[in-house]
């Protein structure tokens, strides 16, 4: 229960009390989260690997014959990502994504998004 506490020296009145307002929405950790959700709802399997990839420090170069898809297809996809997530940097994303996900978050969401076992769904399409 929230008790409100008049200002120092303003008379008290129980039936006209404002009720404090709680913001759910305005706490960093919850949007953290649910900036969380949004990118992976909206990611493709291709979007899923480049994320793994990224959280495991592999340089595009690799990345981008890993996948067999050009530099700037993987570069676009990679910039779209943080504004998903609700932040302005890669570096940010990243940062977002390894506080709250385990290190094989990435590899259970392809093998859901592909319909495939965990050995299949680390082979490219």
């Amino acid at each position: 229960m929230l008790i409100h506490v008049p200002p120092e020296g303003a008379e008290w009145n129980r039936h006209q009390a404002p009720v404090p307002r709680v913001v759910f929405y305005s706490d960093p950790e919850v949007n953290g989260i649910l900036g969380i959700e949004a990118l992976l709802s909206r990611c493709d399997v291709l979007d899923l690997r480049i994320l793994d990839g990224l959280r495991k420090s592999v340089p595009y170069g690799a990345l981008t014959e890993e996948l067999s898809r050009s530099e700037n297809t993987v570069k676009y996809r990679i910039k779209r990502m943080p504004s998903r997530i609700g932040r302005e940097t890669r570096e940010e994303m990243l940062a977002l994504l390894d506080g709250y996900l385990a290190d094989d978050a990435f590899a259970k969401a392809m093998e859901i998004r592909s319909g495939r076992s965990g050995a299949e769904a680390s082979r490219p399409e």
